[in-house]
């Protein structure tokens, strides 16, 4: 896992979650940085090396420092300041693979999911299938993700069904723990202009 990518991802979910705040400016301003990181051919720590992270296009100095506190500590302190301000459940459904800030405010918001284990007693009903956008492969990665992150936290053995792969797609990718974000990828977001915060 390269550290462009690692901290792309945070870029990313900070852009969710303005998004999710109803913030378009911010929101906009962090996904087109976490693109444009993504696809830099240098490592970044080089360019921080150099002080010329606000060379990026489309990083300024404030999203420039969130970049350099990813590099100096593997953490963000305003992601962390944005999930604890989700409701109540939003945040553990984030530990899954591929459920970012939208998909779990939106699992939380209309179907009342607020745990992992409400979250895999809904796939088993069918009540995803109620939800625009979800069908019968989204149910099927979800309780692939759950499976694997039981089996990652030790919870319970693997059961003789369950997959041997992880899903190539889920709806949303982000950042939480370091262990868990070297297992991570990110969907960059489409690229548009915006001023630099």
């Amino acid at each position: 896992m390269s550290v462009n990518a690692e901290v792309a991802r945070v870029l990313y979910e900070i852009g969710e979650l303005f998004t999710i705040k109803g913030d378009r400016y911010r929101s906009r301003a962090f996904l087109t940085a976490a693109q444009r990181v993504s696809s830099l051919t240098e490592d970044v720590r080089r360019i921080h090396e150099r002080n010329e992270l606000t060379e990026i296009p489309g990083v300024g100095k404030s999203i420039a420092a969130v970049i350099e506190e990813v590099l100096n500590t593997g953490e963000s302190s305003q992601l962390e300041e944005l999930r604890e301000a989700l409701p109540h459940g939003v945040r553990d459904l984030m530990e899954l693979e591929g459920i970012g800030p939208k998909t779990a405010l939106r699992l939380h918001d209309e179907l009342g999911v607020v745990s992992i284990e409400g979250l895999e007693e809904a796939v088993k009903a069918g009540k995803l299938r109620a939800l625009k956008g979800f069908g019968a492969k989204t149910e099927e990665n979800i309780l692939k993700s759950i499976e694997a992150h039981r089996m990652r936290a030790g919870a319970f053995p693997p059961r003789r069904d369950s997959p041997r792969h992880r899903p190539d797609h889920l709806p949303h990718v982000q950042v939480r723990s370091r262990a868990q974000r070297e297992a991570r990828g990110l969907r960059p977001p489409k690229e548009g202009d915006h001023r630099r915060p």
